[in-house]
């Protein structure tokens, strides 16, 4: 490895020059100042930085003053004695303050309308549902009339069906006994004309066909009737012992066309 004394020559040169500098140093002026006059820095992150410091000192400063005090609950009963509302404050000289106020009672009065409009239709809402409930209850009690009206008058009609059968059966059964009586009355009549008006048998069958007639008047029409008379048998005699009469009936007169008797010749041929 070689060296180069070359390099080394300017050495004792360079330590001259370095003390010749370091000696000039020591002899300057002492009026002489080196310090330059203080300049401000005003920049947006020193005045950020400043600002935050302060906001930290002053967070600091009334945590410790809130340590220090005793907090009391708030009572119930006691007005709390904050902030006053805008709305309750007195008129106010400014004149965009006075605004605000006003503005504020405008707003709380239709806050309070709205709340009692509100109440209204709350109180008008329970009404209908309390009719609504009674009108519920009629409509049942009316649908349960309805299907009692309903059940009534099907069993009406069953009813009415049940009459109208039995009816046409009476009248088929009095057709059939009216056809009957006019039979047997003809029968007497023909029996009636043969016989002579002073034989016991013919008072006999006059007797029993009145009776015949009393008999058949409730299955005539009431048109018919027109008074009363008094129907008493006949009085017989056998052997000389008279036999005592029947009781005496009250019957209505039913008006009959007029029968007429059979000659005595056509009944005996």
């Amino acid at each position: 490895m070689t060296t180069d004394i070359s390099n080394f020559s300017n050495v004792p040169n360079k330590l001259n020059t370095l003390q010749s500098v370091s000696e000039c140093g020591r002899k300057m002026p002492e009026n002489l100042s080196l310090q330059h006059p203080p300049t401000e820095i005003n920049t947006v992150w020193h005045q950020r930085k400043k600002r935050n410091y302060e906001l930290d000192d002053k967070v600091d400063e009334a945590s410790s003053v809130s340590r220090n005090k005793t907090r009391m609950p708030a009572s119930p009963t006691v007005p709390s004695t904050g902030k006053k509302k805008v709305y309750m404050m007195p008129p106010m000289s400014n004149p965009n303050e006075e605004k605000r106020r006003r503005n504020a009672i405008i707003a709380y009065k239709n806050r309070q309308l709205k709340k009692k409009q509100s109440q209204d239709l709350h109180e008008k809402v329970r009404t209908l549902q309390d009719t609504t409930v009674q009108l519920q209850d009629i409509n049942q009690q009316l649908d349960k009339n309805l299907r009692e009206s309903h059940e009534q008058q099907t069993f009406l009609s069953n009813m009415k069906q049940k009459l109208e059968s039995e009816i046409m059966y009476l009248q088929s059964l009095f057709q059939a006994q009216k056809e009957k009586l006019a039979f047997m009355q003809q029968h007497l009549r023909l029996i009636n004309g043969t016989i002579d008006e002073d034989d016991f048998t013919r008072k006999l069958l006059n007797a029993l066909q009145e009776r015949i007639l009393v008999s058949s008047s409730p299955l005539s029409s009431p048109k018919h009737i027109t008074s009363q008379c008094i129907i008493s048998p006949p009085y017989i005699t056998y052997a000389g012992n008279a036999s005592p009469p029947l009781s005496t009936t009250t019957l209505p007169y039913i008006q009959l066309p007029p029968l007429s008797p059979i000659p005595k010749s056509s009944a005996a041929s």
